[in-house]
């Protein structure tokens, strides 16, 4: 998986002028289990307020709506990538039970 799938999201919600608040992403914390976190998208004024940004470099409109756009993009493609193995680590815990019962199963016959 790259970072492709995120950027042509976050590109067709910038077209679109669509207001995103926050992503939601299904975290793996162990094999068994999972959490649905909320990670909040920032609006231009909560980046400018913030006041940080202006730490590291010299901010100006281009700087603050390409730094949004990058980080709207980065947290697409973390939602999708925690997404996609939770759902291997679900897909592998499946298949090792269903691989245990059949052996059960077997020895059972």
């Amino acid at each position: 998986m790259t970072v492709l799938p995120g950027l042509a999201l976050e590109n067709k919600l910038v077209e679109q002028n669509k207001v995103v608040v926050a992503v939601f992403a299904h975290l793996c914390r162990s094999v068994v289990a999972y959490k649905t976190t909320i990670m909040p998208i920032h609006s231009m004024p909560s980046i400018v307020e913030g006041g940080k940004l202006s730490m590291y470099d010299s901010v100006d409109e281009e700087v603050l709506r390409s730094y949004r756009e990058y980080s709207l993009a980065s947290l697409i493609f973390y939602a999708m990538k925690e997404s996609s193995c939770s759902e291997q680590s679900q897909r592998m815990t499946a298949m090792d039970a269903a691989t245990k019962n059949a052996g059960r199963l077997l020895v059972l016959l």
